[in-house]
């Protein structure tokens, strides 16, 4: 994949900001039925943005609409506890997956099973992070062990945020793959112009 450029880079962030804003938490009514894109942003934004501060800047923001929920009194800080500062590398380790499937990318059927690698990878590692910083360190659970952890934690939420960070990520490489599919179209009309 040839590197985008920075103004394309501008709206693939402003697309994702937007559909963080919209699915963290469920914040708007009319959206409830939409699964939480967090991790999927983080994954796909990895992928398409070739500038750090970007990384921060959804983790900023991903803060800022929590602590907004919680400020408005949608939620009672359950949540908010010395984990949570473990979203940090959780976020992170799908940042990477992004940063990882792009360096392997080719707009081909081959490239499938690296990228589902990549999402499977990342989501484990984030989901290692984030529920299981949540689930030992939080003090919310009573008597936590290891083998609590992946019975009553890791085995039920898992497989919901592979499922969420997988449906937006197959959108978006449908996207991805029509864009190129369209841009190599015009290339060749372009070039068959040029010879006329």
């Amino acid at each position: 994949m040839g590197i985008l450029s920075k103004r394309d880079q501008w709206v693939i962030a402003a697309i994702l900001g937007l559909l963080l804003l919209a699915t963290r938490n469920n914040h708007f009514a009319s959206l409830h039925a939409l699964p939480g894109a967090s991790w999927a942003v983080f994954f796909i934004a990895g992928f398409y943005i070739q500038t750090r501060w970007a990384l921060a800047a959804f983790m900023a923001m991903a803060g800022l609409i929590d602590l907004n929920v919680y400020w408005q009194g949608g939620g009672e800080g359950f949540c908010f506890t010395k984990s949570y500062a473990f979203l940090i590398p959780a976020y992170t380790a799908m940042w990477l997956g992004g940063r990882w499937y792009r360096n392997r990318h080719q707009t081909t059927v081959a490239s499938l099973p690296v990228l589902t690698a990549a999402v499977l990878f990342s989501t484990f590692v984030c989901e290692l992070l984030s529920s299981g910083s949540f689930y030992f360190l939080s003090e919310r659970i009573e008597n936590p062990s290891i083998s609590g952890y992946f019975t009553d934690n890791f085995m039920v939420y898992y497989l919901g945020y592979l499922g969420s960070a997988a449906f937006y990520v197959a959108i978006t490489a449908c996207i991805h793959v029509c864009f190129a599919q369209l841009r190599k179209h015009q290339n060749k009309f372009g070039r068959d112009m040029s010879l006329n």
